[in-house]
């Protein structure tokens, strides 16, 4: 699947906001170019309808760049995926995403949980940087390619 490239947009475009329906093929695509084994469009539409669930997406205009899913499990949120399109990394858009999804997972939560791959090193400064530390670490969970997995935290 072959998705446009996005325009060069102004700060002013720039917006986070709940995703719809009709933006999962966007999703899709920027899942797809993201993880080795993403998520299917049904499992994605499954997650866009439960009741707990938070899913944002960081638009330039009317384009969709990158998007965090999560969902609430009592009292924490776990951040369940977040991606923005290779073309737009490291433009701020992870920030944005994930400032969005504190800002709102406090409101009903007192910790948000994550998984990251110990070696996606980008994703993981930005966890750090927005005050996520290393709870534990799990050896050798991802096969293909092998990797290990960091469960990551902090209080809202």
């Amino acid at each position: 699947m072959s998705v446009p490239t996005v325009p060069d947009a102004r700060p002013a475009q720039v917006a986070v906001s709940e995703l719809r329906e009709e933006d999962l093929e966007q999703v899709i695509w920027i899942e797809a170019e993201s993880f080795g084994h993403p998520w299917s469009g049904d499992e994605l539409l499954t997650l866009l309808r439960a009741a707990d669930t938070l899913f944002l997406a960081v638009r330039y205009g009317s384009r969709v760049v990158g998007y965090a899913v999560g969902y609430r499990a009592e009292e924490t949120f776990h951040l369940a995926s977040l991606a923005v399109a290779p073309g737009r990394r490291r433009a701020g858009n992870g920030t944005r995403l994930i400032s969005r999804v504190l800002e709102e997972a406090s409101a009903t939560c007192r910790r948000c949980n994550l998984e990251v791959r110990y070696s996606n090193h980008a994703a993981r400064r930005l966890y750090v940087r927005h005050g996520f530390t290393t709870d534990s670490i799990r050896w050798n969970h991802y096969a293909d390619p092998g990797d290990h997995a960091l469960l990551m935290g902090r209080n809202l």
